[in-house]
């Protein structure tokens, strides 16, 4: 049972030295997003009473910016770039605020704490999985 704690460790060691990331952080994060495709649901967002599922957030591709007019409840809020790539991460974003990464090409949003719960961090890779609402 030591052998392979210690072997993944060694692994975790080996991957993170390959992306030039400390110990912990997780080069590889697979997320379960809920993808808002009409007008209306990228306009609206994680706006009001919207849950999802437990640790998936809510996807909005072809974006570089997001609001939290109008919200109720802080979010996380993850940019990312055209390969999956974290370019930056926004934890417990308030009410009232408008958030900007020009060189983004989709954002998710998360419920606060989320983010930190699946361990991304800038320069993580997310795959994304897209589950039912």
């Amino acid at each position: 049972m030591r052998a392979g704690r210690s072997a993944a460790i060694s692994l975790e060691r080996t991957l993170a030295i390959r992306s030039n990331k400390p110990p912990g952080i997780n080069p590889l994060v697979i997320v379960g997003v809920v993808h808002a495709r009409s007008p209306w649901a990228r306009l609206v967002g994680l706006l009001g009473e919207r849950r999802l599922p437990a640790g998936c957030g809510l996807l909005l591709s072809a974006c570089m910016a997001v609001h939290t007019l109008g919200m109720r409840r802080p979010i996380d809020v993850v940019f990312l770039d055209v390969f999956g790539q974290v370019l930056s991460v926004e934890r417990h974003v308030a009410s009232g605020r408008v958030l900007w990464c020009p060189r983004s090409s989709a954002v998710i949003e998360f419920a606060a704490g989320d983010a930190w719960r699946l361990g991304l961090h800038e320069g993580s890779r997310v795959l994304m999985m897209e589950v039912k609402a």
